[in-house]
């Protein structure tokens, strides 16, 4: 989810282009800062309501649903009225990272997991979004303010389709250097090996 968010932030420009039109350029700043804050706030807390259901805590993630609200609303209304639009974007991203710190303290009463570890959990995955962003950087030029929209789109799928490759490769191989525990990695490969037998 996090690369997803990461290619959004990057490609803001021509994905602005693409879906609303070279006149709603400026926007594209919004929609990377919002995109960001994405990346940190949900990405890594999505799994948190299906995790405290299967373990018959569900009232937690509401919980937490509703510490999230009384920050993020008081927060953004006080940004927005001091500084404006700035305000806005600065309490959306404030939130999002109060809301993941959130989520390690309930992810810790769930599981007994401490947050250190779940930072480190987190760790090989972030690793894994460097490689991919440098290859999105190296790709940005081809974007031109002028392009039509098929040149736009279809340099979008392809340049989208390589990073989240490059992306997955990079994680899968941290994951070799690691040791190769029993994690996501190895089930995605024995889904991958039932589906395609050699």
């Amino acid at each position: 989810m996090a690369s997803l968010f990461l290619m959004i932030a990057m490609l803001a420009q021509p994905i602005i282009n693409l879906v609303l039109g070279s006149g709603w350029r400026e926007t594209a700043p919004i929609l990377a800062w919002l995109a960001f804050a994405g990346a940190v706030g949900y990405a890594p807390t999505v799994l948190l309501p299906a995790l405290a259901v299967s373990l018959n805590r569900a009232r937690v993630a509401f919980e937490k649903l509703a510490i999230e609200f009384c920050v993020k609303v008081p927060l953004n209304v006080i940004l927005t009225m001091a500084i404006g639009l700035k305000g806005l974007l600065i309490g959306h991203a404030i939130a999002a990272l109060t809301g993941f710190l959130i989520n390690l303290v309930v992810v810790a009463r769930l599981t007994q997991l401490g947050i250190l570890k779940q930072l480190a959990a987190l760790l090989r995955p972030t690793l894994a979004l460097i490689p991919m962003a440098v290859f999105l950087l190296t790709m940005l030029p081809l974007f031109e303010a002028n392009d039509s929209t098929p040149k736009t789109l279809f340099n979008l799928v392809w340049i989208c389709g390589l990073a989240l490759a490059i992306f997955a490769a990079a994680n899968l191989a941290l994951w070799k250097l690691a040791g190769a525990s029993d994690s996501c990695e190895a089930l995605f490969l024995r889904i991958l090996k039932s589906c395609h037998p050699l």
